[in-house]
């Protein structure tokens, strides 16, 4: 079993025009369960270094990469002597078999792709509403609008796209794993997919034990060290894209991290992924529209290849439609209507 532990950099919400921090990722670091107290164990006794170099007490230190490599921050370190630290820690991390995963969004990539699907999908639901009328189309504007907007969070979309590489990368080397990401409590909410289960139900996402555990570093110890590798890895991803160059200090760290790392563009994995994807972002649409609905409606999602965020999609309307029309006949019309304008797959698709 692996242990992966999640945090995230450049973190600034749903600012997607942030020039100050153009880019959002989620960092990994995944280790064999059976390397896990030896590599906690050695971590601790690093930082009881950098607690006693710094003249700080150790026993509710907490490492943040941010105010680490802060100039003002430790100042009983010097900058060398912090980046040396930094390499220390990435070498423990690889000696105890830790492998990286970085998933990414270019914030300005994302708004544009909002942009350009909320145009898509709003064209299709006045195609609806000219043929079903507008009681249909205004629960299915509701709903895909909740579901659009989350593409306006670099978090969700980052998020569901690591779900994906964490249950690849399982798979590869057949082994099961859980994951403990750093709780914020702004995306807490964001944790739990229900439809996780249905997925596991028809045989996929099946080496992901349960929902993520949402940890805290100061428990969850190896979460800070994801945190601090993770930090160098967006600096190294700000350098990649011509945002910002790190320091010279942290070559030798970075380019260990660089070459141990899969880095993945969030943007580019969704749609491979879409229809597990489009079934999650729905989830959490309907939670924020605070509407009930029961999983068993969610599950015609996964039922086929081709057909399934159609399907999902369909049985997510459908559901909701119950407020609206009197008889299944109306709304077995509406499912048909539905089926015949392919929603979910032009919404993929980006066909207008």
């Amino acid at each position: 079993m692996n242990l992966i532990y999640v945090d995230d950099y450049g973190n600034t919400g749903k600012r997607l025009d942030d020039i100050k921090q153009p880019i959002f990722m989620l960092f990994a670091m995944s280790i064999p369960a059976e390397e896990w107290i030896a590599l906690e164990s050695e971590f601790l006794k690093i930082t009881l270094e950098i607690c006693q170099k710094a003249g700080i007490a150790h026993i509710d230190f907490k490492l943040h990469a941010w105010e680490f490599f802060s100039i003002h921050k430790f100042r009983n370190i010097t900058l060398d002597e912090r980046a040396d630290f930094a390499l220390r820690i990435a070498k423990l991390a690889l000696k105890h078999n830790a492998d990286f995963t970085a998933v990414y969004v270019e914030k300005k990539t994302l708004q544009n792709i909002y942009i350009h699907l909320r145009a898509i999908m709003l064209n299709i639901i006045d195609e609806i509403s000219a043929e079903l009328g507008t009681e249909i189309s205004d629960v299915l504007r509701s709903i895909s609008t909740s579901t659009l907007d989350l593409f306006k969070d670099p978090y969700i979309v980052s998020l569901i796209s690591m779900l994906h590489e964490c249950e690849k990368n399982l798979s590869e080397v057949q082994k099961m794993g859980i994951i403990i990401i750093d709780r914020q409590s702004e995306y807490s909410k964001y944790h739990n997919f229900k439809t996780l289960v249905t997925h596991r139900e028809r045989g996929r996402f099946k080496h992901l034990i349960e929902q993520p555990l949402e940890g805290n570093g100061s428990i969850h110890i190896l979460l800070q060290m994801s945190d601090l590798l993770g930090y160098l890895a967006g600096a190294d991803l700000l350098s990649i894209k011509g945002k910002k160059n790190y320091p010279d200090r942290h070559t030798r760290t970075i380019e260990l991290i660089r070459e141990n790392t899969r880095l993945i563009d969030a943007t580019a994995t969704i749609e491979p992924a879409a229809k597990s994807s489009m079934l999650m972002m729905a989830e959490l649409s309907l939670r924020h529209l605070k509407l009930p609905y029961e999983l068993a409606q969610l599950s015609a999602a996964v039922d086929t290849d081709d057909n399934g965020i159609q399907a999902g999609f369909v049985e997510l309307v459908e559901t909701h439609t119950n407020a609206y029309v009197q008889a299944n006949s109306e709304a077995f019309y509406i499912r048909s209507r539905l089926n015949d304008h392919k929603l979910a797959q032009r919404f993929i698709k980006n066909e207008g």
